[in-house]
């Protein structure tokens, strides 16, 4: 049976697997949540990795409501149950919410808008493995680190060999690489916008 792809968007540390005719999905935390330090005052890390089924949303739910929060709170020692943190300045989710503040983005339609954040949301919640400081997910780098190479690996991950799926006035939603469309070009939108708030930062980097 030919395997049916999917462009859906998954929660940090979220892994799809194809098994049995069907898309599976798995929780699966970062090797150094796994095995923490014996100095480390957080102690073991309550959640675990789990099957979390086949139903996408049931999958999601779990994910961003039961097993994300819990892991946060272990993760950051209780502060992500006081409030949520703004990204660090110079990162890709600064630049973000740089976009959003910018009068394009106010300027676009509700349709758009929604458009543009689900794209943003593929590019910003693509999970980082194994980083060595901590970070789980592609938001969270520096503009400064996100190199051409960088991108092409982050492309190389979204993208799925697939026809073109083309919108109801025939223009392209999604490319021939598998890639929504709208997230190349929210990524690329929203690094402009922050391009002109910092450039410095911003000079050499790429955007998915």
């Amino acid at each position: 049976m030919r395997q049916i792809r999917s462009a859906l968007p998954l929660p940090r540390y979220v892994e799809r697997r194809w098994k049995g005719g069907k898309w599976n999905y798995l929780f699966n935390l970062p090797s150094w949540a796994k095995r923490v330090a014996a100095h480390d005052d957080r102690g073991p890390c309550p959640v675990k990795s789990e099957a979390l089924g086949s139903d996408y949303k049931a999958a999601v739910e779990r994910a961003e409501m039961i097993l994300l929060p819990q892991f946060d709170a272990w993760r950051t020692r209780g502060l992500s149950d006081l409030a949520p943190l703004a990204p660090a300045r110079g990162t890709f989710d600064w630049m973000v919410g740089v976009y959003r503040n910018s009068p394009q983005y106010k300027a676009l339609s509700k349709r758009m808008k929604a458009n543009f954040e689900y794209g943003l949301g593929i590019a910003s919640n693509h999970p980082l493995k194994d980083d060595r400081h901590g970070r789980s997910r592609f938001g969270q780098l520096s503009l400064s680190e996100i190199t051409p190479g960088l991108a092409d690996k982050l492309y190389a991950k979204v993208k799925v060999d697939r026809e073109p799926l083309l919108g109801a006035n025939g223009t392209p939603v999604i490319g021939e690489d598998g890639v929504p469309l709208v997230a190349r070009n929210s990524a690329s939108e929203a690094r402009s916008r922050g391009h002109e708030s910092m450039p410095t930062r911003v000079e050499g980097g790429a955007a998915p």
